[in-house]
């Protein structure tokens, strides 16, 4: 631990003090650099599980419009709109429990 001058004041501040305890000029120090220990891991938000039922509840939304509209404009849409919107409902409880799960493991 080195005493340098104060660009300021002129008084003598060790190399580790953030500021002169003079007149309080910050010294610029580079601040410490701590390494990770080997064998640290950086652990993602959301697990990967939650993800894919997340994606698959939102493609299925995606799909099951898609075929209500479709099936709709026809001119007896009769089950397959029925599976169209049964599809739906069966994807957005997929897309909340992945939402549920995502919240409720990861924060």
């Amino acid at each position: 631990m080195a005493l340098i001058q104060c660009p300021d004041c002129r008084n003598a501040v060790s190399t580790s003090a953030p500021t002169c305890p003079a007149c309080g000029r910050p010294m610029g120090h580079p601040a410490p650099v701590t390494a990770y220990p080997r064998g640290t891991q950086t652990i993602e938000a959301t697990g990967k599980p939650w993800k894919l039922c997340q994606l698959l509840g939102a493609l299925g939304l995606i799909t099951s419009v898609v075929w209500a509209m479709i099936t709709g404009q026809s001119n007896d849409p009769g089950a397959a709109l029925g599976f169209a919107i049964l599809l739906g409902l069966l994807s957005l409880a997929l897309f909340i429990v992945g939402r549920i799960g995502a919240w409720w493991f990861h924060g």
